[in-house]
């Protein structure tokens, strides 16, 4: 790899031959076969910079012109500077449909590298600030999630976006989780799984900022994730179902499962997911049901408990019996129809 002045000038070739990309067919340079494998490389130089930058443990690129010399720490922390300054991954992020294949993972590696947790201190804290002051970052990463020569690329940086918390916060309040709802929903069903592995990853890496975010847009985003729990798409039932049994599990979610396990509505729905034909579905249903019979539950809940008791119970107990190799369901069933029998 080149020193910090040739890193510099890198950065600075980055910036200006990103234009290239979309230039109308009668403005495009006649070199600009060389230009874009020029900015190939270039990408490839900047990539083996931040991993040099992190000491990321993997293979090299094999190609020798991105080899790289050690990076100072000096010099690190001013070539990222640089990279924000020029407001490089937003750029990038905003030319990727036009991108092939190798350029296209580059700018998914350089942009999750930079939102890694090993980026030295100082760089983090810049690089956390610029994705959060940004005011399209959000929209550049969830753009595409629905396209898939995209999805993949999109769903690493995302990922990659949320094990910030500050990071999270900002995604959350952009309407993030509403984008990937609405993926899941809309899309064929590999590109909903992967929507639906971004939601997850996003509600559960940094539980703090997402319980907060749920507890304020509870009601608007439970009528739309039940949407997927009614799903007739077997996997996306079977992952909607436990996303949710872990949300209402984490004590950090105590609040929304409070409100979840004392909304009547969602007891009945849950109580319906009971008697799915699949015992899978029906296993995943009652690691959600079970927050609804609890040593607090409120009176109206209790009702419908007691009226449903009895085909509660002879649920369950068939349930138990077929989930006896699992021996941690077989012992919450037992301990849940303890709870169910006590009830008065």
């Amino acid at each position: 790899m080149e020193g910090r002045s040739d890193l510099s000038k890198v950065v600075q070739r980055v910036s200006a031959n990103l234009e290239l990309f979309g230039l109308p067919a009668g403005t495009i340079p006649k070199n600009a076969d060389t230009l874009q494998e020029a900015f190939q490389v270039d990408l490839g130089v900047v990539l083996e910079a931040l991993r040099e930058i992190t000491g990321e443990d993997r293979p090299r690129l094999p190609d020798e012109r991105y080899k790289a010399k050690e990076v100072s720490a000096a010099d690190a922390e001013n070539f990222v500077d640089e990279l924000l300054g020029l407001d490089l991954p937003a750029k990038l992020l905003a030319k990727v449909p036009l991108l092939e294949h190798e350029s296209l993972n580059a700018v998914t590696n350089i942009v999750s590298t930079l939102l890694r947790h090993d980026l030295p201190p100082t760089m983090k804290k810049h690089a956390t600030q610029y994705v959060c002051e940004h005011r399209h970052f959000v929209e550049l990463v969830m753009g595409g999630m629905a396209e898939e020569h995209l999805a993949y690329h999109k769903g690493a940086i995302l990922r990659s976006c949320s094990r910030r918390r500050e990071v999270t916060k900002v995604f959350l309040a952009n309407g993030a989780a509403d984008d990937l709802l609405k993926v899941i929903l809309k899309a064929d069903a590999a590109l909903a799984y992967d929507a639906f592995g971004g939601l997850r990853h996003l509600l559960l890496e940094c539980v703090a900022e997402s319980a907060e975010w749920l507890e304020v847009n509870f009601e608007n985003f439970f009528k739309t994730y039940h949407r997927i729990v009614m799903t007739t798409d077997y996997v996306l039932k079977r992952m909607a179902l436990s996303l949710l049994s872990s949300l209402l599990g984490q004590h950090r979610f105590m609040k929304v499962s409070y409100r979840y396990a004392t909304t009547e509505a969602y007891l009945k729905l849950v109580m319906n997911l009971l008697r799915d034909s699949s015992n899978a579905v029906r296993v995943e249903a009652f690691h959600v049901f079970k927050v609804f019979v609890g040593a607090d539950t409120p009176a109206n809940i209790r009702q419908i408990l007691m009226r449903n008791r009895v085909k509660l119970i002879e649920l369950l107990e068939s349930m138990r019996a077929v989930s006896k190799r699992e021996s941690k369901s077989a012992e919450h069933m037992a301990v849940v129809i303890g709870r169910l029998r006590q009830l008065q």
